[in-house]
């Protein structure tokens, strides 16, 4: 069998959308799935992407070989760095996504980069789903948080029932995404 092409792709608002695309051959329809995570740096971000896109890899495919694509230079080589000098030489990569067998995943991938927003269509679906579950996740902290009435707020301030002030609670946590939401958008 061919090998594994692997796309990958961090939000390009930077706001913790992580994206995986699949082609199990090279005209086959993709596999995708995202996910988010905390808002972080951008090429600790795209490392991520990196490491969720070889977890979902090894998911579907766990014997393949493959070829990983990342926009994201940084992570490219602090991935192959890693492959040919091994994992010891970078303890804290192994710690970002539990669950994955770091050291079968590199043994079992080559890593390439690729321009950013390039025509590759890999690439394009990876941005595109990067983005879409970044602006998913922060519709529904808008819609959990965004009053102190909202679910997630009122939510928040029943666990302090009994110990604390719950409408208090409920206000600072609303107000607390607010502030979030505006210095994400």
């Amino acid at each position: 069998a061919s090998q594994l092409l692997v796309f990958c792709d961090a939000s390009r608002r930077r706001h913790g959308g992580l994206a995986s695309v699949l082609f199990s051959e090279a005209c086959a329809p993709p596999m995708t799935s995202s996910r988010t995570v905390p808002a972080i740096g951008s090429n600790e971000l795209e490392l991520q992407a990196a490491l969720f896109a070889l977890f979902h890899a090894g998911e579907h495919f766990p014997l393949r070989t493959l070829v990983l694509f990342s926009d994201n230079q940084d992570a490219v080589s602090r991935l192959a760095r890693a492959k040919d000098q091994g994992c010891e030489q970078d303890p804290a990569l192994a710690t970002i996504l539990p669950g994955l067998d770091l050291a079968d995943a590199l043994g079992r991938a080559s890593f390439r980069w690729l321009k950013g927003h390039s025509s590759c269509r890999g690439n394009a679906i990876a941005d595109e789903l990067a983005a879409a579950v970044t602006a998913k996740a922060l519709t529904y902290l808008t819609q959990l948080f965004g009053s102190p009435e909202s679910l997630g707020s009122v939510m928040a301030g029943r666990a302090e029932e009994g110990v604390g002030q719950p409408t208090t609670v409920s206000a600072s946590v609303s107000f607390l995404a607010q502030d979030l939401l505006s210095a994400l958008t």
